[in-house]
């Protein structure tokens, strides 16, 4: 009973803290170029799941047309800004996201809706 006891218990707090990160932390591995040089290809990084006021410059991952993506913030709702020619007015509750690197970045400038509503950020990035 006792070496059950012994398997049993740490297995069990295995499982609750695994449990546990999974609901406060997002792990991902950073597919592109599109990041770089803050966050090259390859990099693993961390995202918190509890995160208070979003600002700019923040690197959040979000979900856009069934992905997740990773990109910066660059305007926040009620924000008029002006990107490679083109006017972006930011609506209510929405974020406006580029690529660190603007050269070899799919982001908002090429999206069909290029602005983020608040409720698909999954995480704002804490670590890599």
């Amino acid at each position: 009973m006792k070496k059950t006891l012994g398997i049993v218990v740490p297995l069990w707090i295995f499982v609750a803290a695994l449990f546990i990160f999974q609901c406060l932390f997002l792990l991902g591995v950073v597919p592109t170029e599109s990041m770089e040089p803050a966050i090259e290809a390859g990099s693993v990084v961390i995202a918190s799941r509890l995160f208070g006021r979003i600002e700019i410059g923040d690197v959040l991952v979000f979900r856009y047309e069934g992905q997740l993506l990773l990109k910066r913030v660059v305007a926040l709702g009620g924000d008029t800004v002006w990107i490679d020619g083109q006017v972006y007015t930011v609506p209510s509750h929405h974020f406006l996201m580029l690529g660190d690197n603007r050269e070899n970045s799919w982001d908002s400038r090429y999206w069909t809706n290029p602005y983020i509503p608040e409720e698909n950020v999954i995480g704002k990035v804490i670590g890599k």
